[in-house]
């Protein structure tokens, strides 16, 4: 499965758009709450548009695949609002931290 737009829209509406790198948790962080990865960096910041597209990488990326497999291995069938309310959960808790709360 992959978020809607739905999905999509409800996660940024919840997270807070941040120019500038900033501190989360003891983390680097941009742009709705994107984790500095080793070797990014934005001196300039982000604009919104770019956040927007980095939100939706990291969902199809990091977030979106390890669900996916989670649910094939063990035959769960989620609706598209179950599936984005896990998405935006893990994304929240971290790509593996939605999985083992299931």
């Amino acid at each position: 499965m992959t978020t809607s737009e739905k999905g999509y829209s409800f996660i940024e509406g919840q997270e807070l758009y941040r120019q500038f790198v900033y501190m989360d948790d003891g983390h680097p962080c941009i742009s709705f709450g994107h984790d500095l990865q080793y070797g990014e960096s934005f001196p300039d910041g982000i604009d919104r548009p770019s956040a927007v597209l980095l939100l939706r990488k990291d969902l199809t990326t990091r977030f979106e695949p390890p669900l996916n497999l989670y649910l094939a291995h063990h035959g769960i069938t989620l609706t598209q609002g179950q599936w984005d309310a896990w998405v935006d959960f893990s994304y929240n808790l971290g790509p593996f931290a939605g999985i083992t709360m299931m």
